[in-house]
């Protein structure tokens, strides 16, 4: 690149010629490519660091490149002992929602880390597949309940999905394939529809679960959602009736 840079100001000091300021460009081009390429390399070798902040960093730093080599090495910082690299890595790969690249993200849903499984729902959101949106909806059982939360609130963002067919259907009706992906990550799926679990899910211990739940029901403007709905409003808390209510009455108008 210094070659290439002497090279730019060698022909912005010979006068008289025509093609100095294209030839310049070019260059001027070429220096940022060379320095675009090795900043990325600078970043891969950084994923094998031993500080976990400068792999953070690194994770972040590829997402937002948008340079598509940079997937896989992203993938395989899933593997990383630390949770705050496989958060950051995950966080990356939803930058990208590659289809390519679910087998890899599904199976984080079995993640140790509560941080790690929500950023795995919200790189599901991005892929976007069918599939993808099964393993949102089981998530709706996750131990904790920030994961649960943040699963009811991207299915509200999913309501063109079909939350009324039993979910084996939709896995197989997508490809048999995925299914085996689905049920080798997460393993024995209850073959229930989206809406059932939802229906469970606003009976949730957690109120910020439920309220989820309510919002996303809103969303599907099904008769079964609204009967959800109907028995959230002897829900034992004021704000969860109060939510059920409204959405009930904007439905109806």
């Amino acid at each position: 690149s210094l070659l290439v840079l002497l090279a730019v100001l060698s022909l912005q000091a010979t006068p008289g010629n025509d093609r100095t300021g294209s030839a310049a460009n070019a260059a001027q081009q070429e220096i940022a490519h060379s320095e675009s390429m090795l900043d990325f390399e600078t970043l891969v070798r950084l994923t094998n660091s031993s500080d976990s902040a400068e792999k953070v960093h690194a994770a972040t730093a590829l997402g937002r490149s948008k340079n598509s080599r940079a997937t896989w090495h992203l993938v395989n910082m899933l593997k990383d002992p630390q949770a705050s690299v496989r958060e950051a890595a995950m966080l990356a790969l939803a930058e990208f929602g590659k289809r390519s690249t679910f087998p890899n993200v599904v199976k984080m849903l079995k993640d140790p880390s509560p941080s790690v499984r929500a950023a795995t729902l919200l790189t599901l959101r991005k892929i976007g597949c069918d599939p993808a949106f099964v393993s949102i909806t089981v998530s709706l059982r996750d131990a904790h309940p920030a994961v649960r939360e943040t699963a009811a609130k991207i299915l509200a963002q999913l309501s063109h999905k079909p939350f009324e067919k039993p979910l084996h259907r939709v896995l197989y009706g997508y490809s048999r394939k995925s299914a085996a992906v689905v049920f080798a990550a997460l393993g024995p799926i209850e073959n229930l529809t989206a809406l059932e679990y939802l229906g469970e899910a606003s009976a949730d211990q957690s109120r910020a679960v439920r309220l989820a739940v309510a919002h996303t029901l809103a969303q599907l403007r099904s008769p079964v959602a609204q009967e959800i709905l109907a028995t959230m409003l002897s829900d034992n808390e004021a704000a969860v009736r109060a939510a059920a209510k409204h959405f009930l009455n904007e439905n109806h108008t």
